[in-house]
C-alpha cells in the first residue's frame, strides 16, 4: 500500500507540474519585450462565470478592474524585467491556489499573448490566442514592482494581500 500511495503521489506531482516552466519560453519573452499593443491590467483574484462579468471586462474568468495600454518604454521595461525576474527565481514553488491580481496583454506576428499573473500563488496562466499555453511559475518579488505601476498609471488595486 505504502509503494502506492508513493507512485500516486509522485504520478500527482508530475501532472501537476507539467505545463509549468521555472524558465521563460523564447516565444514568451519576445513578445513581452518587443510585442505591441502592450496592456497592463489589474484584475480581480476571484475567478467569475463569464456571464457575470460585465461586457469588455473579461480576463480569462477574471473581471477586469481597470487597464492601461503601456506605452512608455521605460514603465514597459520595469514590468517585464520584475517579471522575468521572478520567473528565473522560482524553485518550483507553487501553492494550490490561484488568486490572479495582475495580467499583461500584449500582440506579436499576429498572436495574442495573455498573462494572468498570480504572485500570491507563484504562478501564470499564459494564453496565446486565446487558448492556454504552458504556464509559468514565479515568486513574489514582482508584486511591488506591478503594484507600483497600477498606482502610477492610476488603475483601482485589487484586494487582498
Amino acid at each position: 500500500m505504502k509503494g502506492l500511495i508513493s507512485v500516486f503521489s509522485l504520478g500527482f506531482l508530475a501532472v501537476f507540474a507539467t505545463g509549468c516552466s521555472d524558465s521563460m519560453p523564447a516565444e514568451y519573452k519576445n513578445a513581452l519585450e518587443s510585442g505591441t499593443d502592450f496592456v497592463f491590467l489589474s484584475v480581480h483574484p476571484e475567478r467569475k462565470d463569464p456571464a457575470t462579468i460585465s461586457a469588455g471586462k473579461n480576463f480569462h474568468n477574471f473581471e477586469i478592474l481597470g487597464q492601461k495600454a503601456v506605452t512608455d518604454a521605460a514603465t514597459r521595461r520595469k514590468l517585464v524585467a520584475a517579471f522575468q525576474k521572478g520567473v528565473s527565481e522560482s524553485d518550483g514553488t507553487v501553492a494550490a491556489c490561484f488568486n490572479p491580481r495582475h495580467g499583461i496583454s500584449v500582440k506579436q506576428n499576429g498572436k495574442t499573448y495573455d498573462f494572468v499573473i498570480c504572485f500570491q500563488c507563484l504562478s501564470a496562466s499564459v494564453y496565446v490566442d486565446g487558448v492556454r499555453g504552458e504556464g509559468l511559475l514565479t515568486t513574489g518579488s514582482p508584486a511591488r514592482e506591478f503594484n507600483e505601476v497600477i498606482a502610477d498609471l492610476g488603475l483601482p488595486p485589487a484586494p487582498g494581500p
